[in-house]
């Protein structure tokens, strides 16, 4: 994003855009496609840029208390899964059976 914009008003642009590229496989119709990023990309633009930094960190802040738990699992299961360069055996077996939760979320590396 662009430096002439707050550090908020970024951050909520790059969120913006992790949500669009999640979607956007997934258009498969074009009306629906571009009612997307009419409505959801375009308009969620301008609601950001047009919104208070204060109001902005309010709702991230939310978002961030609701991330908070699946993000701080999903750090775990990357130190889990990096350690095996370091560890194996009988010891990494059993943390990565009580992490099975956690090690779900993400991909191996």
């Amino acid at each position: 994003m662009s430096s002439q914009f707050s550090n908020v008003k970024n951050t909520a642009m790059t969120l913006l855009s992790v949500i669009d590229d999640l979607a956007q496989p997934h258009l498969n119709n074009q009306v629906v496609k571009r009612f997307w990023n009419w409505f959801f990309v375009s308009h969620g633009r301008n609601i950001i840029l047009s919104m208070k930094d204060e109001d902005l960190k309010a709702i991230m802040k939310k978002g961030y208390e609701s991330l908070k738990p699946i993000y701080s699992k999903a750090d775990l299961a990357v130190n889990i899964k990096e350690s095996r360069t370091l560890n194996g055996g009988k010891m990494q077996k059993f943390i990565e059976s009580i992490n099975k939760e956690a090690l779900d979320l993400i991909p191996d590396l």
